[in-house]
């Protein structure tokens, strides 16, 4: 401790002096010493266990950049295979977005030493880029120096890769980490440390085994659950104690642009408590003892979710609890969903997505399982905790069924197929995009968990519903600390438990086989009628308000931004027949200046004159669109049906007594 005090005394002295020779002394000399405070022996090494020592430097986060000084035992080469030599693996398929998208483009150097400074070469496997061999015998200590230049958030890197900005950071331990071929990721064990910018506070998962100014020091964990850790910090920061529940304790951890943008009391933590309460009542139990929700709000990093075994890491916007409908901007859903997932997804994981490293390619089948019941019970909870009032759940349900309804792609791919490329799905093209398909496991999967709960409790005179599944099914193991895999059968035979029928059936003409359109049985299976209205329900009202912009899906084809141009076209809508598609640009309206009102009284108008005349500009060229229709407005919306029991009403209930 004398040591730590010195070094303590050190950071007080040099880190905040604004001088270079301060960042030099930091990187040459006190991450030596720093290592030497939490390196204990290395126990014997087998072929199934070693240990890695890792500090990683984060003081220069606000300038985007990370180094991380490893120290571990040389692997030994793997038997069999071409090159003899040992190799090093740096993350590739990342739990959580069922891809191999770890940005490994970040990465800004690489230096292997011995124990007594001496470089030792490495190669990088030219047929696998995450994969470097080194030229050193097994069992020999060695030390591996990376930085990593963290990135602005992409669509394919949010939530793994690693951000740093003036006042706060966000560090993903997989952009930084390398580990030994050939060791099981949860016989690798992790001991941690990170050195913070001056006067920063953090917020993980990790447990703190000590501090000493801003470095801090972790209990040890695997890699597996090492990864499945991240951690925020920043100047802006507080933490909330949510619960103190039967089965676990539940942690809120907040970082912020502005002091002024973290949350009050009475808009995010009281139903947040709630929704903590709700879910221990829906699974029964829990695998984790704590649990820790990690929100960043910065205009910066943007829109993140990704789940974590015990923890999740949410962003949005600095301002979004300072402005308007926050419910609105999906930050409810956002919440329960990444939370749902440390049950559904991380500890019940699908079999083929349960492997030893982060190498092999994961098989992303029951996706919509993982991703789909996730999304059906996250919103159910956003519901249950008072988060989201129930008419809002059932308005915005019938516009995710209109959506799906008009999911023409699924005529040539069955939903299983988006699953499998699920990761290539996620960004490209914007045009045509219901010919195509994407992710939509996540949709369609929440509505076959619906139709679920809804044929459970018919079939069971509402003795039992989708919540004893998820009690028998996500509780299994009584809590292990490692995942615990499940197939398409498991799934099958609880389900069977729960009620009779033959689910295999059902859910091979649902996810495993083309369709000619969607089939909105779970509509009636909840007791409703799917049917049109005239005037805009609550939901496009919100959507129009809040992107300046028009939505005539249901009766036109198309939507169009604010500007005038033209958003997705429905195939085989009116807009279709007309030629219409993305991206040409609306100027006139029955020989007017385009408005959306103007438009919105030409398509009410057409009940009487069986067609909405337009000009467009597609690129230099003007053209007049005659689209042929009589239909007027029309937005999909749900109504109770006289003749069945309300069933919506009944799952939507809270648990709490």
């Amino acid at each position: 401790m004398q040591m730590a005090q010195q070094l303590s005394d050190v950071n007080k002295q040099e880190i905040l002096q604004p001088k270079r020779r301060t960042k030099s002394l930091l990187h040459k000399s006190l991450l030596p010493a720093l290592l030497g405070l939490f390196l204990l022996p290395t126990p014997s090494v087998t072929a199934q266990q070693t240990t890695i020592d890792i500090l990683i430097d984060a003081s220069e986060l606000p300038r985007k950049l990370l180094r991380a000084t490893l120290k571990l035992k040389a692997p030994t080469a793997i038997t069999g295979s071409t090159d003899t030599r040992p190799a090093l693996l740096y993350p590739k398929w990342i739990p959580g977005i069922h891809g191999p998208r770890n940005p490994i483009g970040n990465l800004a150097g690489i230096a292997v030493t011995d124990s007594q400074g001496k470089v030792i070469t490495w190669e990088r496997d030219w047929h696998d880029i995450y994969r470097i061999f080194i030229d050193s015998p097994s069992k020999r200590n060695i030390s591996l120096q990376t930085t990593y230049i963290c990135s602005q958030p992409t669509v394919n890197s949010k939530g793994v890769d690693s951000y740093g900005y003036s006042n706060l950071g966000v560090i993903n331990w997989n952009t930084v980490i390398f580990y030994p071929e050939g060791i099981p990721i949860s016989k690798i064990e992790i001991r941690a440390g990170v050195i913070l910018p001056t006067g920063w506070d953090y917020g993980s998962a990790l447990q703190e085994s000590s501090r000493s100014g801003d470095t801090v020091f972790f209990k040890a964990e695997t890699l597996e659950n090492f990864i499945d850790k991240p951690l925020i910090c920043g100047t802006n920061f507080r933490t909330v104690e949510l619960g103190d529940l039967k089965h676990a304790k539940y942690y809120l951890h907040m970082v912020a642009d502005d002091a002024g943008d973290l949350p009050r009391e009475d808009s995010l933590l009281t139903p947040l408590r709630n929704v903590v309460k709700e879910a221990e009542e829906l699974f029964g139990g829990t695998h984790f003892s704590e649990y820790h929700y990690l929100l960043v709000l910065s205009s910066h990093v943007g829109r993140t979710g990704l789940e974590h075994r015990n923890s999740s890491l949410n962003s949005v916007k600095a301002n979004e609890f300072r402005s308007g409908d926050w419910e609105d901007k999906q930050i409810p859903y956002l919440l329960t969903h990444e939370f749902v997932h440390a049950w559904v997804g991380k500890y019940r994981r699908p079999e083929g997505m349960y492997t030893n490293d982060y190498m092999q390619p994961k098989d992303t089948d029951l996706l919509w399982v993982y991703e789909g019941m996730t999304q059906y019970l996250g919103n159910l909870l956003a519901v249950r905790s008072g988060f989201v009032s129930e008419e809002r759940y059932i308005d915005n349900l019938a516009g995710s069924i209109g959506g799906l309804i008009n999911q023409k792609g699924r005529k040539w791919r069955p939903l299983r197929d988006t699953e499998i490329a699920g990761y290539t799905l996620r960004g490209g093209s914007k045009n045509w995009s219901y010919l195509r398909r994407g992710q939509d496991y996540y949709r369609e999967g929440s509505a076959l968990a619906l139709e679920f709960d809804a044929r459970i409790r018919t079939l069971t005179d509402g003795n039992k519903s989708l919540d004893d599944f998820c009690r028998e099914f996500y509780t299994k193991g009584g809590g292990a600390n490692h995942a615990e895999p499940f197939s398409l059968k498991e799934v099958e035979q609880t389900l069977m438990r729960q009620a009779e029928l033959n689910w295999d059936s059902l859910i091979q003409i649902r996810v495993y086989q083309t369709q000619e359109r969607f089939d909105p049985e779970v509509v009636r299976q909840c007791g409703y009628r799917l049917t049109f209205t005239p005037e805009a329900p609550e939901r496009i009202k919100r959507y129009q308000k809040r992107y300046k912009s028009g939505f005539f899906t249901e009766s036109l084809g198309f939507s169009i931004g604010a500007s005038g141009k033209v958003g997705q076209v429905m195939p085989g809508s009116p807009a279709d027949d007309a030629g219409l598609y993305t991206g040409v640009e609306l100027i006139g309206v029955g020989g007017k200046k385009f408005t959306t009102r103007r438009l919105e009284d030409a398509i009410r108008n057409s009940v009487m004159t069986g067609e909405v005349n337009l000009m467009v500009l597609d690129g230099d060229d003007f053209e007049s669109v005659t689209i042929n229709y009589d239909d007027g407005l029309r937005y999909y919306t749900l109504t109770p049906d006289p003749d069945k029991q309300d069933l919506l009403k009944n799952i939507l209930q809270p648990l709490r007594k």
